[in-house]
């Protein structure tokens, strides 16, 4: 049969009714509100059921069984391309869609990761998409290149917006270690507690094992952990999702973007971190103090920051975009 439905055994519920028909042993059981017979295994412990998905039996790209659908008309329509495909690589026009159709995304990820570093990006950027994407296909339960679509990118992207994590109790006291931060925060790293402390320029007092959080920081953490993922992290994970998507289609893996539909959300409606801009008393201060230096940061003196710090002011570049620039 090229087009089959395999069987598998299941337990056979506690109580359920064996009966005798014709010398054979079935047990009833009840499915979609109507009594059904099912054959038992030979040793009596467990009874066979059909898989809901048809499956064809056919040799394609070194593939023996492929699923289908549950429907059998589309099954029979499925395994018509699948007739097809076979016949087309008899022929020796090898349809490359094909042959990725059927591979995992984690295994197109994995490519995909090894194609950025290969262009020169850094371990830190691969790191980050590959996260996000990842993070994206677990949560959107993506496992082929079929079941990529627009409607379950939203509603992930939703929930990463508009649901906060579950936290502990807050504790007693006023000074807080540590590990009793990331405790609080729902288990986050070291270095996210430190990066979240500078960003918003919260109190802390002493260094290494010594170093104490007062609670006012502390619950001011709390706040920010409720409030889900800013709409511009939102975005940047639909970003990251949508080049993995264009690297699969310029690499002829995917005949076209199923995510054409999926937008970002404006960003300025839900600003998380308001960067403050320099009048003109501080930007002279700034210049004042790096001609005056004498240490030399980074290879750089002084004067050199002062004239970075210049065209970082006319230009409105951020340090990556400074630092990639030629003379």
């Amino acid at each position: 049969m090229p087009m089959f439905q395999p069987s598998f055994s299941k337990p056979i519920p506690q109580g359920a009714e064996v009966v005798d028909r014709n010398g054979k042993r079935y047990v009833r059981l009840a499915e979609d509100g109507k009594p059904r017979l099912f054959p038992l295994t030979k040793n009596g412990r467990s009874y066979l059921r059909k898989a809901a998905v048809w499956y064809a039996k056919i040799d394609v790209n070194g593939k023996k069984k492929h699923p289908l659908s549950a429907n059998k008309a589309a099954a029979k329509i499925m395994y018509g391309e699948l007739v097809r495909q076979k016949e087309m690589g008899r022929a020796g026009a090898v349809d490359s869609f094909a042959v990725h159709a059927d591979r995992t995304l984690a295994e197109h990820l994995a490519e995909w990761a090894d194609s950025l570093r290969a262009n020169d990006r850094d371990d830190e950027y691969v790191s980050r998409k590959v996260g996000r994407v990842t993070r994206t296909f677990t949560g959107c339960r993506w496992v082929t290149t079929a079941d990529i679509s627009p409607e379950p990118l939203e509603q992930f992207l939703a929930g990463l917006r508009h649901e906060s994590p579950m936290l502990p109790p807050m504790l007693d006291g006023s000074m807080f270690t540590l590990k009793e931060v990331r405790h609080l925060l729902g288990g986050i790293c070291d270095s996210a507690v430190a990066a979240l402390i500078r960003r918003h320029s919260l109190a802390a007092t002493g260094n290494g094992k010594a170093r104490r959080y007062p609670r006012e920081t502390v619950e001011r953490l709390r706040t920010d952990r409720t409030k889900g993922t800013a709409a511009a992290t939102s975005n940047d994970y639909l970003q990251a999702v949508k080049q993995f998507v264009r690297w699969m289609v310029d690499h002829e893996r995917l005949r076209r973007s199923p995510l054409g539909l999926a937008k970002p959300v404006n960003a300025q409606a839900d600003r998380r971190r308001e960067r403050g801009a320099f009048d003109e008393a501080e930007c002279l201060k700034l210049l004042t103090a790096a001609e005056c230096s004498a240490a030399t940061f980074r290879d750089l003196t002084g004067h050199d920051r002062r004239m970075i710090y210049l065209t970082a002011l006319a230009t409105g570049y951020r340090a990556s975009e400074v630092a990639s620039l030629m003379p």
